[in-house]
């Protein structure tokens, strides 16, 4: 894509302030090499989300803009690189972005890799006592409402899996949706060739995520057995 397109990154800044510097590490947090596949980039400072108070909190309690964080820094910027640059398409990388994409009236590609009502609704069905019931059945309203609203403007939405395009298709039946499996880099992540000090099998992902809990709980029951 690189050879007949130009690319221009707009990144989310949400490591804290004064860390460590890796000087393999670009200014947007990512390897400096994939920074360098980019004509430029501009990094914003992920600040705090502004949470409604009183009144205005209940008015907006299923509402799908309480999903995302919306910061009208992040579109300013997004809104001059667009003009500076004369960008003709959109690709949005993750669900949080599409809260931006929406407003630029340009056509956009939807890349949220993972479909969240699924998920949002497996936690209302395992809800227990009334608080956790209300807590899901909320998270699963603004979900799906969110879905219905800010993925009506892409022209396409790309996702990992058939089970994911599955279920976006249903809840938002007019919307092109595709399946695009994740992949390996095998000459990255090919063994170094150090010894073993012992057997061993690491499982790298957020257990608070649905996918990754079936990922390990499937690992543990079909493939340790028969390791």
């Amino acid at each position: 894509l690189g050879a007949e397109h130009e690319f221009h990154l707009v990144s989310l800044d949400a490591r804290a302030p004064g860390g460590e510097v890796d000087p393999d590490i670009g200014p947007s947090g990512m390897p400096q090499e994939i920074e360098d596949l980019f004509a430029s980039v501009r990094v914003v400072p992920v600040r705090e989300p502004v949470k409604p108070r009183g009144l205005a909190r209940l008015l907006r309690v299923f509402s799908p803009d309480e999903v995302f964080d919306f910061d009208p820094a992040v579109h300013a910027v997004v809104e001059e690189v667009v003009a500076r640059e004369g960008i003709e398409f959109v690709w949005t990388a993750g669900a949080k972005m599409l809260v931006y994409s929406a407003r630029l009236g340009l056509p956009t590609l939807g890349d949220i890799a993972d479909e969240a009502a699924k998920e949002a609704l497996h936690d209302l069905k395992h809800a227990r006592g009334p608080l956790s019931l209300a807590r899901a059945l909320r998270t699963f309203v603004k979900t799906w409402r969110f879905q219905r609203k800010y993925l009506a403007h892409t022209g396409v939405c790309t996702v990992v899996s058939g089970m994911d395009k599955d279920t976006l298709a249903k809840n938002c039946p007019d919307l092109p949706v595709r399946a695009v499996p994740n992949g390996v880099d095998c000459e990255t992540f090919a063994p170094q060739g150090v010894p073993e000090d012992f057997p061993s099998v690491v499982f790298e992902g957020a257990m608070d995520f649905l996918p990754n809990k079936e990922g390990i709980q499937s690992f543990c029951r079909n493939t340790l057995p028969l390791i």
